[in-house]
């Protein structure tokens, strides 16, 4: 039978949901917080190598995150050496999985989103240890002061 497992597609999207917050909403305030951190006194926003580093990070983040299904297919053909055809990748199935590979996708599938969304609060934690450190040094963050 052809088409849409439910039960893996319902999975697939209640883990997504719970771990969304912690990918998304987080990457957004990564990017948001570096980017009023370079707040010039005027209001102006300055760019600067972090900001731009940030933003390739965050859509890098993002693209792993969405292309993750594809990543897990790809892992599977490669570790069970299948030789499957580059061709079947666009159609984001594996045709006649083995026991094997369903569970090997599983396994990439989740534990690939589950590692990209670990880095974003590893990565505000590194943002917050560098923030304090400055402050600590004697090197405040420029106030902004609002009319």
């Amino acid at each position: 039978m052809k088409g849409i497992d439910l039960r893996a597609l319902l999975e697939t999207e209640v883990l997504r949901g719970v771990l969304a917050p912690f990918g998304h909403g987080l990457w957004t305030a990564i990017a948001g917080g570096v980017l009023l951190s370079f707040r010039t006194p005027n209001g102006r926003f300055r760019l600067a190598a972090p900001v731009i580093g940030t933003y390739l990070g965050v859509a890098v983040l993002h693209s792993l995150w969405d292309s993750m299904h594809g990543i897990a297919i790809w892992l599977v053909a490669r570790v069970t050496d299948t030789g499957l055809n580059r061709a079947l990748f666009a159609q984001g199935y594996i045709p006649a999985p083995t026991d094997e590979q369903k569970h090997l996708f599983t396994v990439f599938s989740i534990g690939g989103m589950v590692v990209i969304t670990l880095v974003a609060p590893a990565w505000l934690r590194s943002l917050a240890r560098s923030a304090r450190n400055a402050g600590a040094d004697g090197r405040q963050a420029t106030r902004i002061h609002t009319p």
